[in-house]
């Protein structure tokens, strides 16, 4: 359940970070199907990655992607490879709207592989204090994670 919690925050942190990334309407660690942990998007109808694909938007939306396996990597040492494997699905297949070699799409999904690293680094304290919440209370809206995140902003980042 830790790991999941981390999992799901590091999705929603990058999603709050990536500015072009859809807002998050709600976050769980509560199982449901084969998922242990959701981060559910508002819809955005506007955004079709296959008709002219605004590049930062898809790249903050793959980083998104990656952010979850990244931050429960920090947080065990390791991420679940299973878990994680839709996760890196949809990164890669909304990179082909980028690129379209196969070395290319390694290499571009690789490249935000790294940057999700870096922003979970960077924002490990709005990670943690989100995770943390999450586990004490199992789901919570957009709204309420984002709470979290700006009383530590406006505390000065509690350690």
């Amino acid at each position: 359940e830790e790991r999941t919690a981390y999992h799901v925050a590091g999705h929603f942190v990058a999603a709050y970070v990536g500015k072009s990334s859809p807002a998050i309407r709600r976050i769980s660690i509560i199982p449901k199907g084969d998922t242990l942990g959701h981060v559910v998007p508002f819809p955005t109808p506007s955004f079709r990655p296959d008709i002219d694909p605004p590049l930062q938007r898809v790249v903050d939306t793959i980083v998104t992607y990656l952010a979850g396996s990244a931050a429960e990597k920090r947080f065990a040492g390791r991420f679940d490879h299973e878990g994680s494997e839709q996760d890196y699905c949809s990164a890669v297949s909304l990179g082909m709207h980028v690129v379209t070699a196969d070395r290319e799409l390694e290499l571009f999904v690789n490249w935000l592989d790294v940057r999700a690293a870096e922003v979970i680094d960077v924002h490990w304290w709005a990670v943690r204090s989100v995770a943390e919440e999450l586990l004490r209370r199992k789901k919570m809206t957009g709204k309420e994670a984002l709470k979290v995140i700006d009383g530590l902003e406006a505390k000065g980042k509690a350690s």
